[in-house]
């Protein structure tokens, strides 16, 4: 039976209801910091619930050497409190904190809710020291680094540069080390050397460019001196784990003649650039468009696959690397990866500035309750704040923590009776 006019009628007035810019108006959760719809919010007055329970660590914080700026630092009952200023309204006559409901029935039942920002899930304000910095100035603040990067900077204006469906993404996995052993770990920036050797300028354009280009175009690649100096002097300052950090001047003295650093720039035509955006990962047999040379593509070990043992892989690196012609990067690190499972510390490390008080990093034990890396995640990307949501870095680092987690939950170990105190010492020391 066909619905009648009537029933188009309404059934579209309620669907334009349901779906209109009142209906979908987020609010922001006070408690978590999070947004959400307004439906799923509730004002509530502060009396009604135990917010003592959402009271800022501060012993923990003198032990640590750090303190951060209260957010709610000067309002009257609520200056102790780690809440969202933007979900707390407060008048002459009245304070209303605004509560999405998993925290208010948390709160109810007097409980802490797990995505508290009380719950040490407090990151702390970016300072103007730490904002606006180019990602090469992030990398040489950072004491924790990524392995390796990949820029592609293309001209504007020449076509045939990029397609809707062209590739944008390299297949792999991400390890995280330390700067450097012994004395660097504490000396920052790291060498100019150390700086440029993980990171690779993919250049695609009609012309290779000059020096004078990269310099008034390449902005994210641009190093600015003072304000590397100045972020590092802040961190110093305020940053628990910059508390014995010292400042590389001889670097920083380098840097007064060096806008560019001396990356290393890939050159790709134009006439290829399609073909280099849409191939597989690994070197084909076909020669490329143009004169134009991709030496990463020697770099790239591809008879192996996902499935390969630990041994197997040993065997094609070491084949890859005794193969003439082929080439390899060197990068320098300490001797042993860091522990990516349960340290707190290891994206504070890497991101300083996402983290400006070393504070507030994924699978702290000191929560209570726990809060799984996933619901982290989900947290961070949904709140007000929108530092986590503008970091793509950090996002990808996220999610494949979180896989190689559930790969490692799964694994299994068989031992014998007698060795099995020495396995299981290995095993929990990561």
């Amino acid at each position: 039976m066909l619905p009648t006019e009537s029933q188009k009628i309404a059934c579209l007035s309620l669907y334009r209801k349901l779906t209109s810019t009142d209906a979908l108006r987020k609010e922001t959760c006070g408690v978590c910091g999070e947004l959400s719809v307004h439906t799923n919010i509730r004002d509530v007055e502060p009396a009604s619930v135990p917010v003592s329970l959402l009271k800022a660590p501060r012993e923990l914080w003198t032990a640590l050497g750090t303190f951060p700026p209260l957010p709610m630092a000067g309002s009257e009952g609520l200056s102790e409190l780690l809440l969202e200023p933007s979900g707390v309204y407060q008048s002459q006559d009245k304070t209303v904190i605004k509560m999405c409901l998993p925290c208010l029935t948390a709160l109810q039942n007097g409980r802490m809710p797990s995505t508290a920002i009380a719950n040490h899930n407090f990151q702390g304000p970016i300072p103007p020291e730490l904002l606006d910095l180019t990602a090469i100035e992030e990398s040489m603040i950072a004491r924790c680094r990524i392995k390796s990067w990949i820029v592609q900077l293309g001209e504007i204006g020449v076509t045939g540069t990029a397609k809707p469906d062209s590739q944008r993404a390299m297949r792999g996995h991400i390890i995280s080390f330390p700067q450097r052993p012994d004395a660097a770990v504490s000396l920052l920036p790291p060498s100019i050397e150390d700086i440029v050797t993980p990171i690779c300028v993919v250049f695609v354009g009609s012309t290779k460019p000059t020096r004078e280009w990269l310099i008034q175009k390449a902005k994210p690649l641009c190093v600015r001196k003072e304000k590397v100096l100045n972020a590092l002097n802040w961190l110093k300052t305020h940053n628990r784990l910059y508390r014995n950090v010292r400042i590389n001047t001889a670097v920083l003295n380098e840097l007064d003649k060096l806008r560019i650093l001396p990356f290393r720039i890939e050159y790709v035509p134009t006439s290829a650039s399609v073909e280099a955006t849409t191939s597989r990962y690994d070197a084909t047999d076909e020669p490329a468009h143009g004169d134009c040379e991709i030496s990463f593509e020697n770099v790239i070990i591809s008879d192996v696959d996902a499935t390969s043992s630990g041994s197997e892989l040993k065997l094609a690196a070491l084949r890859h690397f005794k193969t003439q012609g082929l080439a390899y990067l060197q990068i320098p690190h300490d001797p042993f990866p860091v522990n990516e499972f349960f340290n707190p510390d290891l994206f504070p490390l890497i991101y300083p500035t996402l983290y400006p008080y070393g504070l507030g990093g994924f699978e702290d034990r000191l929560r209570n309750p726990e809060m799984s890396m996933k619901k982290h995640v989900r947290n961070l990307c949904s709140r007000k704040d929108r530092r986590f949501c503008f970091s793509s870095f950090v996002l990808f680092l996220g999610l494949q923590h979180i896989t190689k987690a559930g790969y490692a939950s799964a694994d299994k170990v068989n031992s014998a009776a007698t060795a099995f105190p020495d396995c299981r010492a290995d095993i929990f020391c990561y």
